[in-house]
């Protein structure tokens, strides 16, 4: 009975411990497609994102604004804009808090060299040693806390990866720190959506609802845009 008991844990252990590996290599796989197809996507879209992108994504400018005022008793010391892109929160952000340590991750190379590029074009040297860009995604970040983390259109991106990414947020968060988020939520117009996710986009009201499952909200907007689709803000902990 002890030999065979012995056996059967053995065999208990190595075959979880073999779920485990096949679990870890599967996920490491699917990051590294999920990378080489934002890397092809973006390196397209880097060229011309600023210019176009105002014309749609809604509110990232209020969102900085109403992190200024809510955090200016207690403003952050250190911020994470997850999927960063051209930069454009990271400088907004850095601006509104200029104490504050900001890193900015995203998995494509050409929306770095666009935030690297803009970064040193706007901020000063000063500025610019307490900005960090990385490629990364928060799913492989070093284990680092902050005490803001910012996500700007980039949770509706993610796909099946939407509950794993928001627990390592929550991970990465201090224990007294905030989310905050703006994101496109919902359309009802099918053929809207249809085409959002040819845009590798949901807009299914996923990442509301996954908000709602996983945090504490302190805010939250809903807007509408063009009565085609509407975009929140959400700040929470």
């Amino acid at each position: 009975m002890g030999v065979c008991g012995a056996g059967g844990l053995k065999s208990f252990f190595l075959t979880g411990l073999f779920f485990l590996i096949t679990e870890y290599l599967l996920k490491n796989i699917e990051l590294a497609e999920r990378k080489a197809e934002l890397n092809g996507y973006y390196r397209l879209h880097a060229p011309i994102y600023d210019l176009t992108r105002w014309t749609f994504l809604f509110g990232r400018n209020k969102l900085v604004r109403v992190l200024t005022s809510n955090l200016s008793g207690k403003p952050p010391k250190t911020i994470l804009d997850v999927g960063c892109g051209t930069g454009k929160n990271v400088i907004a952000l850095k601006r509104a808090f200029p104490d504050a340590q900001v890193v900015g991750c995203d998995l494509s190379d050409a929306m770095l060299a666009r935030a690297q590029a803009a970064v040193k074009h706007s901020l000063n040297p000063r500025e610019m040693s307490k900005i960090e860009l990385i490629n990364a995604s928060i799913l492989t970040l070093k284990d680092r806390q902050f005490d803001l983390i910012v996500c700007s259109y980039m949770l509706s991106m993610t796909g099946d990866s939407l509950e794993p990414i928001l627990h390592n947020i929550r991970r990465r968060l201090n224990p007294k720190g905030k989310l905050a988020v703006v994101d496109f939520n919902f359309s009802a117009l099918s053929m809207f959506r249809r085409w959002m996710r040819v845009n590798h986009v949901s807009l299914d009201g996923s990442v509301l609802r996954a908000l709602a499952l996983c945090a504490k909200v302190e805010r939250q907007e809903l807007h509408q845009a063009f009565g085609i689709w509407n975009w929140f803000l959400w700040i929470g902990r």
